[in-house]
């Protein structure tokens, strides 16, 4: 009940229909990763991003989200998928950064398991709802409209932890998942009506919990060793170099309390295989190192994940001491 009362909050005082009594947004602005690929109508997030006061950070391809993922972590990652599917590129480095413990709101037009299972919100059907009504004692509703691709809508059902935060007239508009720390829209954001598709962005993300807190070196070095015995066959160069991954992840482990230079060294020789997508959007080849050295891991999603993991663990191996 106090995630709907906040909703409701937030969206009457977004919309300018009550005098802000503090702060517009009960979530405070922060450090926003952006990426979509077009819209047909207005781009709704642009000027919530601006009305929260949020530093953003865009991207419209699907391989540079990758890329700037890895850099994170974010206060928010939004992710407005509107026209094209290429989760095949970004897919598993989100469901990743999600399992890590991050905030995450999505949008998509298309039917994806994992996404369903990450975001604690399968798709079901009818499509094409246009009521909204926002889930609060009041009820406000909303109307979506045809921007240009037809009123597209997903009806969502919650599982796990979530729970429906706006209702289409058979089901759920937005899950909110992961123990508040994802949203999932049932919608393209550009239906949304011209004097309240800001407003009730701004609302939605005012909803969300805060991240779980980073990982310990410990966990970051443990959560690469995972991904890496994921990884399939065609993934990486071969099963001697898998090992050799692992072998190195473990000698970290064993070496950090008392030969902290040579446990650098040795996360470093890791990175430096799992780095190309992360930092030049493709895998290392020898030829395009110079003839140094090619990655061992050769697929960009699971790159992704891995170097998110490994530069967590480098981050805090290189922390400044405290005086």
């Amino acid at each position: 009940m106090k995630v709907l009362i906040r909703l409701f909050a937030a969206f009457v005082l977004a919309c300018g229909l009550i005098a802000p009594a503090a702060a517009l947004q009960p979530i405070p602005p922060g450090k926003v990763l952006y990426f979509y690929d077009s819209f047909n109508g207005t781009n709704f997030w642009t000027p919530a991003f601006v009305q929260r006061g949020d530093t953003v950070t865009t991207v419209t391809s699907a391989s540079g989200f990758v890329t700037q993922l890895a850099q994170g972590p974010w206060d928010f990652v939004v992710v407005s998928e509107n026209n094209f599917d290429t989760s095949s590129t970004y897919g598993a480095a989100l469901v990743a950064y999600i399992a890590a413990g991050n905030r995450v709101v999505f949008n998509n037009w298309y039917q994806n398991a994992a996404f369903d299972t990450a975001f604690e919100a399968t798709v079901g059907s009818p499509l094409n709802q246009t009521g909204i009504t926002v889930n609060n004692p009041l009820g406000v509703a909303l109307t979506l409209t045809n921007a240009g691709w037809g009123v597209f809508s997903q009806t969502l059902t919650p599982t796990g932890t979530g729970q429906s935060i706006c209702s289409f007239a058979t089901g759920s508009c937005a899950v909110l998942g992961n123990s508040g720390r994802t949203i999932r829209l049932g919608l393209i954001p550009d239906g949304l009506p011209a004097g309240q598709g800001a407003a009730f962005l701004v609302a939605l993300l005012g909803t969300t919990s805060p991240p779980v807190g980073a990982k310990t070196f410990e966990q970051n070095i443990a959560c690469a060793r995972d991904q890496i015995n994921l990884l399939t066959a065609n993934q990486v160069t071969g099963p001697a170099q898998r090992n050799l991954m692992n072998t190195m992840l473990g000698s970290v482990l064993a070496y950090r309390s008392g030969y902290p230079s040579l446990t650098l060294g040795l996360l470093d020789s890791v990175i430096v295989r799992t780095d190309g997508c992360p930092l030049r959007t493709t895998p290392d080849t020898v030829a395009s190192q110079g003839g140094t050295g090619a990655d061992y891991v050769t697929n960009c999603q699971s790159q992704a994940a891995i170097y998110a993991c490994l530069k967590g663990a480098r981050d805090q191996l290189v922390a400044p001491v405290p005086k």
